[in-house]
């Protein structure tokens, strides 16, 4: 449907927020739909990126269980958010910088391995038509410039 319909689909989106932006007394000055649509189309790699990390977080079974996890409890989840927080905090100093660098590899390794070894249809389905999207809207191709 998205493909089918970007045009309206943007059209509505773009219709809508600035309908509530004004309802809101908060109007996005100067920002017609043409102007709309070129920060869209300037910004569709990262939307691609974002798409990528979000289907392999909530689609492999390695997010899966991180998320049980952070969910399974109040405390925990609180703590969890406590532990980011400070995380987020010191990570780039070069000490830490080094440490986050290897937690991450180790969070991203298993939803590597399923990417590589297929076993995950529904996750490899799903990127593998947002990559042919963004191929068939031209994304891909600044990447090669």
């Amino acid at each position: 449907m998205r493909r089918d319909h970007r045009e309206e689909i943007l059209q509505h989106y773009h219709d809508t927020f600035t309908k509530v932006t004004t309802a809101m007394r908060t109007p996005v000055p100067n920002w017609n739909y043409d102007q709309f649509k070129e920060e869209y189309e300037r910004t569709s790699f990262l939307g691609l990126l974002c798409g990528v990390s979000l289907i392999q977080g909530t689609l492999s079974k390695a997010g899966e269980k991180l998320n049980q996890r952070r969910s399974n409890s109040y405390w925990g989840g609180k703590i969890s958010e406590g532990i980011a927080k400070m995380s987020i905090s010191i990570a780039f100093n070069p000490v830490s910088f080094c440490i986050l660098k290897a937690n991450i590899k180790k969070l991203l390794h298993p939803i590597g391995k399923e990417l590589v070894e297929g076993s995950n249809w529904v996750m490899n389905k799903r990127l593998m038509d947002l990559l042919h999207e963004a191929n068939n809207n031209g994304i891909l191709d600044e990447m090669a410039k």
